[in-house]
């Protein structure tokens, strides 16, 4: 086990010693791959799925199917309950997320804290990520990390194509998160005149107390006030129809 854990160390000063990302990526995976070949008959279980998370977090697609085909479950979790399909979209990794999906990983799986893949993808502006795991059923109104749902979380990023994405999937753009606050609140709080106008579009019913909130977030937020204003006026005159 302590020789293992040198070895994991290892790569990831290995890696900061590169300044292509490329040329530290195919690096590492050699590293693992040459590990996994000399120790494959000795390792057991948590050091495979180790393995694993290491190499869907590095992109090794073609490592992540050997050591699934050597008996690595998509389904063991790491400390915090990430699975290896965490570890793939948390660094954008999309050749290994269709890989575990195609081997039955859980697209749903929460980790400790409540994050789906999707929440993942999402708080890590990962949108080619996001759109694949919603293309394939990931569930879009899953809240997050201390209730807050996907929408709002892509929302407050200020990331405009996860936020059409989510609602072509039939996101809710009403859903509040725990403190009773929807998507919209966040986009005008972060100043996203495009978010705001495709939450705007998407027609929620926007409560008069969350209207208000928006339109003061709105206001403090905005490069000028006249920009504050207009979308404060937007949201005000579809609360009002």
């Amino acid at each position: 086990m302590r020789v293992f854990a040198k070895f994991l160390a290892s790569l990831l000063v290995c890696g900061c010693a590169y300044t292509h990302v490329a040329a530290a990526q195919s690096d590492t995976c050699a590293a693992i791959e040459r590990r996994f070949e000399s120790e494959k008959t000795v390792l057991a279980a948590p050091q495979i799925s180790s393995l694993l998370f290491t190499a869907s977090d590095n992109g090794c697609d073609a490592l992540v199917g050997r050591l699934l085909q050597t008996g690595a479950s998509v389904a063991a979790q790491d400390r915090v309950g990430g699975t290896a399909l965490t570890h793939a979209v948390r660094n954008g990794q999309t050749a290994i997320i269709r890989i575990l999906l195609d081997k039955g990983a859980q697209i749903n799986h929460r980790m400790i804290d409540g994050s789906t893949p999707l929440f993942t993808a999402i708080e890590k502006d990962r949108t080619e990520a996001a759109n694949l795991l919603a293309a394939n059923g990931a569930d879009v109104s899953i809240a997050g990390r201390s209730g807050v749902t996907p929408l709002a979380a892509a929302a407050f990023n200020r990331n405009e194509k996860i936020v059409a994405v989510l609602l072509a999937h039939g996101a809710d753009p009403k859903a509040a998160d725990s403190t009773g606050k929807p998507p919209i609140v966040y986009a005008a709080a972060k100043g996203s005149a495009s978010v705001v106008s495709l939450l705007l579009t998407a027609r929620p019913a926007i409560s008069s107390r969350n209207s208000r909130l928006a339109c003061q977030a709105a206001v403090r937020r905005s490069v000028s006030e006249s920009c504050g204003c207009a979308i404060a006026q937007s949201i005000a005159g579809l609360a009002a129809g």
